[in-house]
């Protein structure tokens, strides 16, 4: 830590960060008050700010995230009025990064109107991290989401080409696989027609129908859970939704099909905006980013926004950081690592790293063995506050966060 001290209540050592993106923060355009605080790029800010939050739930605002001119040191080094306004904090991420903490009482008076566009952002930031539960609603049924135990997606692939279980399944054998997850406790099925992993080509449209919907109209009929269709085509949602399904999983977060909005509109259904960088027969030639968490909560931010603007209810909506979708190795670790970061959106989460090529990466093991791997995913997500979980193996998920729900809370588990 450079110059001055932490105000009471920040421990620095017990200091994670939080990610909160709001388009611009409106009363940043102060430019005056900015310049008379030192900090030049802040009327002009890309909109990002961190939070630190410690264990008592005490809060800083960090704006270490802003455009600071090249080579130039932050101003709580270069300027001795930030020591009484703000502090730097190590990075608990990343050894290279600093959060620049602003003491908002302090700044309050020195800049009214920054300090209070500051405040407005950052406890709205903290009511969407906090959230004990949220509700995920379609027309006629609702799943209640806690934070302190996610829910399992469990994964049918209907797919001759999927990269984890391409052809197992006919209709009669994902029929039955269904029940027996729902059996395990899985809380929703999602149903994929067309393999979306790194290479993979488009299905027709027609296609996707044939394989999905059959396959919904029997487990409708029989479960009791709510049925996903993992797709990005309106027509095969409209179709599915008809069949019985509730929710559309959308790899594209609304991107390939300008008329998947309205359909899952229209059928007052639920959606999943998964964050997608490229389409997936090429989104693993070269994917790039600066910071990887940063700007995938952006996307993600501006895909709700669309969703939203298309009439779609907030309570209807969750997002998905998409690990494996135009993500390069350090790129999945780095989400895995921030996911707590995401609550801040606002929306529940879903972690999809079934089995995915990471982990085979990191044990060297084919996609049907890396079911252990994906527990620690899971752990990962419980431990976040992440609310749901997509695998493959519903069962070892559901055990291990029964396990871990009453290692945290002795007194709600099973007798």
């Amino acid at each position: 830590m450079t110059g001055g001290s932490a105000p009471v209540g920040i421990r620095v050592a017990a200091t994670t960060r939080l990610l909160w993106l709001e388009g611009r923060l409106p009363a940043l355009g102060d430019v005056a008050a900015a310049a008379r605080l030192g900090v030049p790029e802040l009327a002009a800010g890309d909109g990002r700010a961190c939070f630190a939050l410690d264990q008592d739930a005490a809060a800083a605002l960090t704006l270490a995230t802003c455009d600071w001119p090249a080579g130039a040191l932050l101003p709580g080094v270069v300027d001795g009025r930030w020591q009484r306004h703000a502090f730097l904090l190590p990075s608990p991420r990343r050894a290279d990064e600093r959060h620049l903490v602003v003491r908002i009482e302090l700044l309050r008076a020195a800049a009214a109107s920054v300090a209070a566009a500051v405040e407005r952002a950052l406890l709205r930031a903290l009511d969407q991290h906090g959230r004990a539960e949220r509700v995920l609603r379609w027309r006629g049924g609702e799943l209640r989401l806690a934070r302190a135990r996610p829910q399992v997606m469990a994964v049918l692939n209907l797919t001759p080409d999927s990269f984890s279980d391409g052809g197992r399944l006919n209709a009669r054998a994902a029929v039955e696989r269904g029940e027996r997850q729902v059996a395990a406790g899985a809380a929703l099925l999602d149903l994929g027609g067309e393999s979306t992993r790194p290479g993979a080509r488009p299905v027709p449209e027609q296609e996707q129908i044939e394989r999905v919907v059959p396959v919904i109209e029997q487990l409708a009929r029989r479960v009791a859970a709510p049925l996903s269709v993992d797709t990005t085509r309106a027509a095969v949602a409209r179709a599915a939704l008809a069949a019985g399904a509730v929710l559309v999983n959308d790899t594209s977060a609304l991107r390939d099909d300008p008329g998947l909005a309205e359909v899952v509109r229209a059928h007052g259904a639920a959606l999943v905006l998964m964050h997608r960088n490229g389409a997936p027969a090429t989104m693993q030639d070269d994917p790039r980013y600066v910071d990887c968490a940063a700007e995938v909560a952006a996307a993600l931010s501006e895909r709700a926004t669309a969703a939203l603007s298309a009439g779609i209810p907030a309570e209807s909506i969750v997002l998905d950081p998409g690990i494996g979708f135009g993500k390069r190795f350090a790129d999945n670790l780095d989400l895995c690592a921030a996911l707590a970061s995401f609550r801040s959106l606002g929306f529940p989460l879903l972690l999809g790293a079934s089995r995915k090529a990471f982990l085979g990466a990191i044990t060297g093991r084919p996609p049907p063995e890396r079911d252990a791997a994906t527990l620690a995913t899971t752990a990962a997500a419980f431990a976040a506050g992440c609310e749901l979980v997509r695998v493959h193996d519903a069962p070892s998920s559901v055990d291990l966060l029964r396990v871990l729900g009453a290692l945290r809370d002795p007194a709600g588990a099973p007798p």
